[in-house]
């Protein structure tokens, strides 16, 4: 469905951001020609590794400008996510990532409509997929700073639990307490909204469900799912 998606939304040349361990598996050539097949040109920008930090920014931006693309297709965890995310917003907006920075007095505002991110999630636990936000961390100090606003938000979600078969379990049982965690703070927030609480108690009712069974069956679709 993804070229599909992709030209719906007007792009032409995307440029898919990944991690460096995505980016060099046999999915993403499948993907890449599958771009191909419906006239879409489309490069790879494997820059992320670990937690993002700005230099993952900036370089994933400057293959943007080389590719001279119009549009983000981000593939991976929540790390390559929020660095899609983050790259959308410098690519129209002037100056650095980090001067983004919504907990600063002197943050810059996003003023510039973003391109087009579809994000395609390999994983279960961030929801960084359809946040609103990118978490980016300073180069040197390492603070966390959070790019906030509600154009940030993607466009298309591709969630598909196949491209999350391959997680060692290991990962899997990680990236599942990841959402545990988000669910339970949702639920103990002071901020009380029912739909919230709503959404994380079905949360935890699934993870309390499924999460074993995945780590110890990762090739169950349901659970995955």
């Amino acid at each position: 469905e993804l070229p599909g998606i992709a030209i719906s939304l007007g792009m032409k040349r995307p440029l898919i951001v990944t991690d460096q361990g995505i980016a060099k598996l046999d999915f993403m050539r499948h993907i890449v020609d599958g771009l191909a097949s419906a006239n879409l040109a489309a490069a790879v920008s494997g820059r992320t590794i670990g937690n993002p930090v700005g230099q993952h920014v900036r370089d994933s931006l400057a293959d943007y400008k080389k590719h001279a693309a119009d549009g983000i297709i981000a593939i991976g965890g929540g790390a390559a996510l929020d660095v899609g995310k983050a790259v959308a917003v410098v690519a129209t907006n002037p100056g650095d990532i980090l001067e983004y920075d919504a907990m600063s007095k002197s943050c810059r505002p996003i003023n510039t409509p973003l391109p087009p991110v579809i994000t395609v999630p390999t994983t279960a636990g961030t929801g960084s997929e359809i946040g609103r936000s990118s978490v980016i961390s300073d180069d040197k100090t390492h603070a966390k700073k959070i790019i906030f606003g509600g154009t940030l938000m993607p466009k298309y979600v591709v969630a598909d639990p196949d491209l999350t078969i391959g997680l060692p379990a290991m990962v899997t049982a990680t990236t599942g307490f990841d959402a545990l965690t988000h669910n339970v703070e949702a639920f103990l927030s002071k901020g009380f909204h029912p739909i919230c609480d709503g959404i994380a108690l079905e949360g935890l009712y699934l993870i309390s469900k499924y999460l074993r069974v995945a780590v110890k069956q990762p090739k169950s679709l349901d659970a995955r799912s």
